[in-house]
């Protein structure tokens, strides 16, 4: 009679013994598989992400009435997402609307994939915004600014753009300071206008300005903006022109004209005071000349006035 609990006791310890053994094994197996991997990423200096995850990635990324193409994404072991060849396209358009050469993000490449995280830094270099054939004035693919390159960063309601450097036509365009966001927030209830339409209509209006951008000689614009929860952001501008000629109604010869205003709201709610300052440093015509020409202009803006017709 005392065989059998005798046995049964023997058995149940070797079980737990073999149990235990197992699973002692088992964790220091995994702990040499995770230390052998971060030494493979630690001596690895960048991982390039698969091609299922990447084309997850374009899956993801992609908006309504939006294709996204990226040629590749590298993972550096600090966690920075650098990816090449990057091209924006608007459903049925051949051409893209935006081509980014090179860009560089600090977010987590996991979070993303998970849709848990956003960017929280950007750095891009040798971008183009392109205005398609179909709706460029000439009928062929245009860029509309160009040699973008640029350095932002957001966090807490607030854009910050470190750098940003563009050319338009013959304009040169610099800007830096911040943007806040505060007053653009929507309510997650009301329906999302797709984002596609939207860039669509803005580049036929673009595409509209365009050759009279063209028309302009060497000039450049410089933008300090001051962030602000009402109205987004304060401007202040300054621009130059290195010359320009006008043939109608009469010959009319400027050269190196500044101007200089007063900082602006971005979205205004109630009226507001802008002081424009110019200087025209000379002004030919066929009977006159003049030199060193200063002018002071002072207005007040109402945005809820009706615009003139």
């Amino acid at each position: 009679m005392r065989f059998w609990p005798t046995l049964c006791r023997i058995g149940g310890r070797f079980c737990l013994v073999c149990v235990g053994r197992l699973l002692l094994w088992s964790f220091w197996l995994f702990m040499c598989v995770v230390l052998g991997l971060g030494i493979w990423v630690a001596s690895t200096p960048q991982l390039s992400l698969p091609k299922p995850l990447l084309r997850h990635l374009e899956n993801h990324l992609s908006a309504e009435g939006l294709e996204i193409r990226v040629g590749g994404i590298v993972i550096s072991p600090n966690g920075q997402l650098l990816v090449s060849d990057l091209r924006v396209h608007l459903a049925g358009f051949e051409d893209p609307i935006l081509r980014i050469e090179h860009a560089r993000t600090t977010v987590n490449p996991w979070a993303v994939l998970a849709g848990r995280a956003g960017a929280h830094s950007l750095e891009f270099s040798g971008t183009d915004l392109v205005l398609p054939a179909q709706i460029s004035p000439t009928g062929t693919s245009q860029p509309l600014l160009e040699d973008i390159d640029a350095h932002l960063s957001y966090g807490d309601h607030r854009l910050d753009i470190h750098r940003l450097n563009a050319r338009c036509a013959g304009l040169s365009l610099r800007a830096s300071g911040a943007l806040n966001d505060s007053s653009l927030r929507h309510n997650p209830s009301a329906p999302r206008e797709p984002l596609g339409p939207q860039l669509l209509a803005h580049l036929r209006q673009a595409a509209a300005y365009y050759p009279r951008l063209r028309q302009l000689g060497k000039c450049w614009l410089e933008l300090d903006l001051r962030p602000d929860a009402a109205c987004i952001a304060f401007a202040t501008a300054k621009a130059g022109l290195t010359e320009f000629r006008l043939e109608a109604p009469a010959p009319i010869e400027a050269g190196s004209l500044t101007l200089a205003c007063t900082p602006v709201p971005l979205r205004p709610r109630a009226p507001f005071t802008l002081e424009l300052r110019a200087g025209l440093a000379r002004l030919s015509t066929p009977k006159a000349s003049a030199e060193g020409l200063r002018a002071l202009l002072r207005a007040t803006i109402d945005p809820a006035a009706p615009a003139a017709s």
